[in-house]
């Protein structure tokens, strides 16, 4: 997930002006760095859906 959106923050935002969408995405790479770092594997799962769904919700409110 980590690398997913390291991925797509260099090949998507670097390539689009868009501020709010930007500010966005940092926000959740930056959260998806630290909840990663502080959960336990078993938990994996769960929050990688999570953050697929925030992907989601973010990408359509742009």
């Amino acid at each position: 997930m980590y690398m997913l959106l390291q991925n797509y923050q260099h090949n998507y935002l670097d390539s689009k002006p868009n501020n709010r969408l930007k500010i966005k995405i940092s926000f959740l790479f930056e959260t998806s760095k630290f909840i990663i770092k502080s959960i336990k594997s078993s938990e994996m799962r769960q929050i990688i859906g999570f953050n697929s769904y925030v992907i989601n919700v973010l990408l359509r409110a742009k």
